[in-house]
């Protein structure tokens, strides 16, 4: 039997053209869509790569910057104290006693001991050789160290709060400028025996009689008041002290005098102001009674000294 040739007709022609062409384009697509994936992987690969550069070079930058804070550091003071912020009371648990350091650099042990306390450029010194420590110490507590030696621990004496009291002085008689230039005022706060003492001055900072400014001192009077229900003395206190004048056209207080902490021993020295107000001034605030208002107020209390004078039996 004769073999069958076969012709293809037209439509298939066209059809087999059509299927060639799409698969062309495909082909032409998936090779460009291949190539498109390859150029996003390496501009990923670039953009990651620069990313660590800039990465590792801000890593060194810290590193650099860190390391340079570091050596400023070790030369300079975490903490800056003059000799102002360690005046006030403080306990040394080395030798368990209690060291009152004054504005003038006196340290006066409670066992008797006293030390001296000096600026030397910028280091702080106690007398013996020991270096108040920057790095190790806080406001409220100081570390002294010493080659060699075990390094000294002072923390500061917890205060007891604060008292205030208003008083109503009669200055008819220092201001009338007659008799004596020098006046004092006793009233009694937290278990103490105390006092003001004004006086007329001749002028700023001067302690001879005059017409021109008001002193103003505070301190603590030698008395038997008791404390409490005991019948001890008291000796002295460590405390701030603030004495205020009112003014009743303004209606607000003046301050007169302001003082570090102090310790205030009974019949002792006074602290205050030779200079508190001038009396041309303190005039325009008395009432036409020649009264003023005055406010006394203690803070950062802190021990507070007792003594008993008579002898204790057994009982």
């Amino acid at each position: 039997m004769a073999a069958w040739e076969v012709c293809p007709d037209d439509s298939v022609v066209a059809l087999g053209g059509i299927l060639q062409a799409a698969t062309s384009a495909y082909t032409a697509k998936e090779t460009e869509r291949v190539e498109e994936v390859k150029r996003l992987k390496a501009e990923l690969k670039s953009q990651r790569e620069e990313m660590e550069r800039q990465l590792k070079e801000v890593r060194e930058q810290m590193h650099q910057e860190i390391a340079s804070m570091r050596s400023c550091m070790q030369n300079t003071a975490l903490l800056n104290v003059s000799l102002i912020d360690i005046v006030g009371v403080w306990f040394e648990t080395n030798s368990s006693s209690r060291v009152r350091v004054t504005e003038r650099g006196g340290c006066v042990f409670d066992n008797g001991q006293k030390k001296t306390v000096s600026l030397d450029g910028r280091a702080i010194k106690l007398e013996g050789g020991f270096i108040l420590s920057s790095e190790k110490s806080s406001r409220k507590r100081l570390i002294w160290e010493k080659n060699g030696e075990s390094p000294l621990e002072w923390t500061y004496e917890v205060p007891g709060g604060s008292q205030q009291i208003t008083l109503t002085i009669d200055l008819s008689v220092l201001l009338s400028g007659c008799g004596a230039h020098e006046y004092t005022y006793k009233f009694s706060l937290i278990g103490c025996e105390l006092k003001l003492d004004l006086a007329r001055t001749a002028g700023t900072n001067s302690a001879t009689a005059g017409d021109k400014d008001l002193a103003v001192y505070f301190g603590l009077i030698s008395s038997t008041v008791s404390v409490g229900e005991s019948a001890n003395t008291v000796d002295a206190i460590t405390c701030r002290v603030q004495v205020e004048i009112w003014d009743l056209s303004s209606k607000k207080w003046i301050s007169l005098v302001r003082t570090s902490a102090l310790r205030f021993e009974a019949g002792g020295t006074e602290y205050g102001s030779r200079s508190g107000i001038t009396l041309a001034r303190l005039r325009e605030l008395v009432s036409p009674e020649c009264q003023a208002t005055f406010r006394v107020t203690l803070t950062d209390i802190g021990l507070r000294e007792l003594s008993k004078s008579e002898a204790i039996r057994p009982g």
